[in-house]
């Protein structure tokens, strides 16, 4: 693979990241929407409006784009977040997201996780905050994330994995090791 380069886009991008969102959408995602629910999806990234609101980073690997988030309350809500299949577990999710998660000025960062990525924001230290809802025929899990963990919590955890995104955030650690073989440090004996 080539070496990785995020890059925030300007408007000239936004057709090749809508275009590389919308497939990877219909493969993903769209088999766990109702027919209204994938209108809705396409309707939204057709909506002038809706895009005005954004600010799209890229994933490239070379010259192509393999990576596409958006975010928008002035980066505390993620909005779009999809990563081409064929580049699925090699941590371009993860460098969009950390670039994104950067440049939050925010205590917490949101996101509307469809039912594919519950997982992928778990792993991102994202906790849910309520039960799945469905609005439009789009199905959702209200989540968040601390941005900013309280210091006192960084040196007080036990997890030697300082470098992990969960790092002093405990909820989001035993969420994510609920369904791991793992167990969390603070709870290993």
């Amino acid at each position: 693979m080539d070496e990785l380069q995020i890059k925030k886009l300007n408007k000239n991008g936004y057709e090749g990241a809508l275009s590389l969102i919308w497939n990877v959408f219909q493969e993903y995602e769209a088999p766990d929407y109702s027919q209204e629910g994938s209108d809705e999806f396409h309707k939204s990234l057709q909506s002038p409006t809706f895009l005005s609101m954004l600010t799209f980073y890229g994933a490239f690997c070379g010259d192509k784009l393999v990576g596409v988030i958006a975010t928008r309350k002035e980066g505390s809500h993620i909005a779009l977040f999809f990563v081409d299949g064929k580049y699925h577990r090699k941590g371009i999710g993860r460098r969009l997201f950390q670039t994104v998660l950067g440049k939050c000025s925010a205590d917490t960062m949101t996101v509307n996780s469809s039912p594919y990525a519950v997982p992928v924001y778990h792993r991102l230290g994202f906790i849910d905050v309520d039960n799945e809802q469905v609005v439009n025929g789009i199905r959702f899990t209200p989540m968040e994330h601390k941005v900013r963990v309280k210091t006192e919590n960084r040196v007080n955890c036990p997890c030697k994995r300082i470098k992990c995104v969960r790092h002093g955030n405990c909820e989001a650690c035993r969420s994510y090791h609920a369904n791991s073989k793992w167990k969390c440090a603070c709870e290993q004996k």
